[in-house]
């Protein structure tokens, strides 16, 4: 869980190689072999830093044009100002997911040059599904920003009833969750044209009342609503489910 937490190259490459459902992505460390995809693509195209929350870092690429400019600024020549300053760390103020600034979040240099690129696709939100054990959900709709693309960190949630729940989804956050020994998981999953996808996982997230209120449990006939449930009791139990099933969760000696 932690090895792919905020790192987006990462969880799109595990979950691809374990067959799991992710959006249309073309990721490369090379110039000139960004370069021939972009030349070729199909636009918009979403691109992304690999580290950020919020949205920090995610941008439209509307146009070939918009790419390569991109692209030259990625793999530009470093000045010596800029390679003394790389020895530093700083976290600038980000206020429109600018990818430049992003790359230089946190942890320098923790990723060499590279485009993460991404297909576009078109909804006015997505849907945070969140595992908190082996059969416990939290489930509900992130709508964009206004006049904006993306839904992380917006703020701006639904609550869903039981009937309205995209069981296929739910189950297949459980599904990856349960085969990978992840105690907790946050998903954002969208509908693309070929059905469920997951843009992006992420083992932690901020801590509201959303999560709390938003409870649904797997039962043999279909997802119930849940009483309200504090957080760290569910991480608790989660936990020792998962040291009952033994996975994930190591033993270390009391002292």
């Amino acid at each position: 869980m932690l090895w792919l937490y905020d790192d987006k190259i990462r969880e799109t490459l595990f979950l691809r190689a374990h067959g799991h459902p992710v959006p249309e992505t073309f990721i490369s460390f090379n110039e000139e072999e960004a370069r021939r995809f972009l030349e070729e693509a199909i636009y918009p195209l979403i691109t992304k830093t690999h580290m950020g929350a919020s949205a920090s870092g995610v941008v439209s690429l509307p146009n070939r044009a918009a790419a390569l400019a991109l692209l030259k600024g990625i793999f530009r020549p470093q000045s010596l100002m800029e390679k003394a300053m790389a020895k530093y760390h700083y976290m600038p103020r980000l206020e429109k997911g600018d990818l430049l600034l992003a790359r230089k979040l946190r942890y320098q240099d923790a990723c060499p040059r590279y485009i993460y690129a991404q297909e576009f696709i078109k909804a006015d939100s997505d849907w945070r599904i969140t595992t908190l054990g082996t059969d416990l959900l939290s489930v509900f709709v992130r709508r964009n920003r206004p006049d904006d693309f993306r839904a992380s960190g917006s703020g701006l949630w639904e609550m869903v009833e039981p009937e309205d729940l995209p069981a296929e989804a739910c189950d297949l956050a459980l599904e990856i969750s349960n085969r990978h020994g992840f105690t907790s998981m946050a998903y954002d999953f969208m509908r693309g044209p070929k059905g469920w996808v997951i843009g992006e996982i992420s083992m932690t997230f901020v801590l509201n009342d959303v999560y709390t209120t938003t409870l649904f449990r797997r039962t043999p006939a279909g997802y119930a609503r849940q009483a309200p449930i504090p957080i760290g009791v569910m991480h608790l139990s989660a936990l020792m489910e998962a040291r009952e099933r033994g996975t994930a969760i190591p033993h270390w000696p009391m002292t």
